[in-house]
């Protein structure tokens, strides 16, 4: 899901006029920094990159699968 830091922004002070809070709330950077981690949100830049597969993906991933099904089995665990 992609939300904006604006829209964050904007929502807080919405919601904060709607509470009926007194005063004046701004939202600023630091607040947004301090909610997002309170949260555990991560703030990313969308990217029109993507990192490539490696040609021997597949061959890779059954050999993980492999390594798996050994692991198990040498435990005793079928």
């Amino acid at each position: 899901m992609t939300v904006h830091q604006s829209g964050i922004k904007n929502k807080a002070k919405e919601l904060f006029t709607q509470l009926g809070y007194d005063g004046t709330f701004s939202a600023s950077r630091g607040w947004i920094s301090k909610f997002l981690k309170r949260n555990r949100l991560t703030s990313r830049r969308v990217t029109g990159h993507a990192q490539k597969v490696p040609a021997n993906a597949g061959v890779m991933i059954r050999a993980f699968i492999d390594q798996c099904h050994n692991e198990v089995k040498s435990k005793g665990n079928h």
